[in-house]
């Protein structure tokens, strides 16, 4: 299978990340995977993020992906921590599917997150995130 970049890579598969699947998919262990994921993409390569589970706002209006636990303690994976992730992108192409509860929530900071690292790459790259070239402003 080809891509927009030059390989698919599977991030769940079991000797990059670990199976991240019912009680593997615990938050540390998918922060663990998204810093993998980070860490290794170039602005040519396409992240495609699919987040399946529980989702709540928790009276703060943050988003909170509920990943597996065990019921004694949940921790949930903040729209802020995920935005963190995204800010640490170099991928140009980015795309996010939360299948959740409450997922509308996460939309505005994901998207400003995205938007930021956008401009700042672009204002390295003396473009402004439109294209325009920062002379031509």
């Amino acid at each position: 299978m080809r891509a927009a970049g030059d390989k698919v890579i599977d991030w769940g598969n079991k000797t990059l990340c670990g199976s991240l699947e019912n009680e593997s998919a615990t938050k540390a262990a998918i922060l663990s995977c998204l810093g993998k994921i980070a860490n290794s993409v170039k602005p040519s390569d396409m992240v495609i993020l699919s987040l399946a589970e529980h989702g709540t706002t928790r009276g703060n209006e943050l988003f909170y992906y509920i990943p597996h636990s065990d019921g004694k303690e949940i921790e949930g994976i903040s729209s802020a921590e995920l935005a963190d992730v995204f800010r640490k992108l170099q991928a140009r192409r980015i795309i996010v599917i939360v299948d959740a509860c409450d997922s509308g929530a996460a939309i505005a900071p994901l998207q400003q997150a995205i938007l930021a690292r956008v401009a700042t790459a672009a204002s390295l790259r003396g473009k402004q995130p439109d294209g325009q070239s920062t002379s031509d402003a």
